[in-house]
């Protein structure tokens, strides 16, 4: 394990192995030293546990919905305020787009590409809403399915560069049903 202190620069310490009693011995290549138990568990973690994730964390009701344009297949379909069943499918979808998974933290332009989230082969979802008394803008990207049963499907935020693996019966309300035109 490597250190950088400001002070002393880069340290480097060896974590050794237990003693009688399973405390660890530590080395910084001077010295040798004899550490708890929970010391050395406290450093071990994974990748995983250390990203934050961006996520949609908002709660809409139809009501809060402005307009909302769903563009697939180079189609634009638009959903007024009035259409009330429409928006009450799609503030669903909205309220409820949280990650199964995360296809990638730090997405590269292969991924997107093999997640259909470039900018030709992605599916748009915009919408105008109010939340908490303030007028806002949300767009999110939708791709291919992420599995062969097409039960999750790759989502991204716009302004993200994570990719997100969402149910895909949330991303069905989100576009209100709409599918892609199978050819």
């Amino acid at each position: 394990m490597t250190i950088t202190d400001s002070e002393k620069g880069v340290i480097t310490l060896s974590i050794g192995n237990k003693d009688a009693d399973g405390n660890y011995y530590l080395s910084d290549e001077k010295n040798i030293y004899l550490v708890k138990a929970s010391t050395v568990d406290s450093l071990v973690f994974d990748y995983d546990t250390l990203v934050v994730r961006e996520g949609l964390d908002i709660q809409v009701t139809a009501a809060d919905l402005q307009n909302v344009s769903i563009t697939m297949d180079g189609k634009t379909t638009s959903y007024k305020n009035s259409d009330t069943e429409a928006m009450t499918t799609i503030a669903d979808g909205i309220s409820n787009l949280k990650p199964f998974d995360y296809a990638s933290y730090h997405v590269l332009n292969q991924e997107l590409a093999n997640a259909d989230l470039t900018t030709d082969t992605r599916i748009t979802f915009q919408a105008e809403l109010t939340v908490n008394g303030e007028k806002k803008s949300l767009t999110i990207y939708v791709g291919t399915y992420a599995n062969p049963d097409q039960t999750y499907r790759y989502v991204q935020l716009d302004g993200s560069n994570m990719i997100m693996v969402v149910d895909n019966n949330i991303v069905l309300n989100l576009l209100n049903g709409l599918t892609p035109d199978e050819e």
